[in-house]
């Protein structure tokens, strides 16, 4: 596994902002994520000193773009030998709850485990809120995985290496300025030969929630964001003939739901116990 980022640092007065997150999401990172575990940073506009030595870096002077600059990780992820790449947004982390820790050390030590999920998605709790169906899993000593709900969003989500089993790469449109996390999310809808779920153990948080405090949008106003999602939004769903009516769709391959037992927790448990 490797864990890759988008990051890019603007000469203006959002600069500091978010290289005050990007920092932030790296420390926490190094907290989460299992021992030997690289992560990789397309690093946008950085100047020598915003580099830090523990980490690995895609350089380039200017803005690629979001959809541009995920493609660089896509693209170096998929020449790599590595079976799993967690994708994180500069502005968005993993909390350490429910066992998440144990979920990334197993994929990576054990990626076979896994074998039958595709893509991974967070759950995000501006879409999917805590409801008492949540408080009934089991997430102590199970990694609960649904078929993707489709409003999770790609800001944090596991892909494999899709070179390394042969399937058809996906990419994003460098074409598409706004929505391009739908269109790709769109691009899986139509792909009956990948199998996505949600993961109820990775909770994702999120240090842009307005779009006025915000430092990664560029909308001046919350309405103005979403105004624009919507109408990009409503022109990616015709590109992909999806029918009239509702915007949101679910997957439709694979099982309902997966229930993979948490052995490291009992690993753990059991070294804990010998040795007291």
């Amino acid at each position: 596994m490797r864990v890759g980022i988008i990051s890019y640092l603007p000469h203006n007065e959002k600069r500091e902002s978010r290289k005050a997150n990007i920092n932030r999401i790296l420390d926490k990172l190094l907290l989460i994520i299992p021992e030997g575990v690289k992560i990789y940073v397309v690093a946008q506009g950085y100047d020598e000193e915003d580099y830090r030595p523990e980490f690995n870096y895609f350089k380039f002077k200017e803005g690629l773009g979001p959809s541009k600059a995920r493609n660089v990780l896509l693209d170096e992820f998929y020449k790599s030998d590595d079976d799993n790449m967690l994708y994180i947004d500069d502005d968005n982390m993993i909390y350490d709850r429910y066992h998440a820790k144990d979920l990334l050390y197993e994929w990576h030590t054990n990626p076979d485990k896994f074998k039958m999920i595709d893509v991974c998605g967070c759950v995000n709790g501006r879409f999917t809120p805590f409801t008492k169906k949540n408080s009934a899993l089991d997430l102590d000593n199970f990694y609960h995985f649904d078929k993707l709900i489709f409003q999770t969003t790609g800001e944090c989500r596991i892909i494999k290496n899709f070179r390394k089993i042969g399937k058809p790469l996906i990419w994003y449109d460098e074409n598409c300025p706004l929505g391009e996390d739908l269109k790709l999310r769109l691009q899986l809808e139509a792909r009956k030969d990948i199998f996505v779920y949600q993961c109820s153990n990775l909770i994702q948080g999120s240090f842009c929630m307005r779009a006025k405090q915000s430092v990664c949008w560029d909308a001046e106003s919350d309405s103005e964001y979403y105004k624009m999602q919507l109408e990009s939004a409503m022109k990616i769903k015709e590109e992909f003939h999806f029918p009239k009516g509702r915007l949101l769709v679910r997957f439709k391959q694979g099982q309902n739901t997966l229930l993979i037992p948490n052995e490291y927790k009992k690993i753990k448990e059991n070294l804990s116990s010998s040795t007291n």
